[in-house]
């Protein structure tokens, strides 16, 4: 073609269009999007679950594994740094270890989580 211009993954991209791999990825990201804020739902409600007066879980355990008000209000905003910082590691992994591989710890770890708190 003549072209000085290198061949890159943009300009490959560029010339196929949008294709059926584009169209998965994105369905696949946007479902990944979904059970990620479903997953984190769940975690709220999972800690107003464990402080909730007269609750299942509440009768279950003993009043010193209770959370509190105040210990809810300690654990959110962690929980937020935590989910700050593991973007960055998410991002460091997906660029070192490849975008699907870091897709699927995530599952696994939400699943891990579900999992968890469904027995405890």
């Amino acid at each position: 073609e003549g072209s000085d211009k290198p061949t890159t993954v943009s300009n490959i991209i560029e010339r196929l269009g949008l294709t059926n791999h584009h169209r998965d990825t994105i369905v696949f990201t946007w479902w990944l999007w979904i059970l990620c804020g479903w997953i984190s739902t769940c975690l709220v409600f999972a800690l107003d679950a464990a402080g909730e007066d007269n609750g299942a879980w509440v009768r279950g355990t003993s009043p010193t594994e209770r959370l509190t008000i105040h210990e809810k209000s300690l654990l959110l905003p962690f929980i937020g740094v935590l989910g700050g910082l593991g973007c960055q590691l998410l991002g460091f992994g997906s660029d070192t270890y490849g975008r699907i591989s870091m897709s699927l710890v995530c599952v696994a770890n939400g699943a891990i989580g579900l999992v968890g708190c469904a027995v405890a």
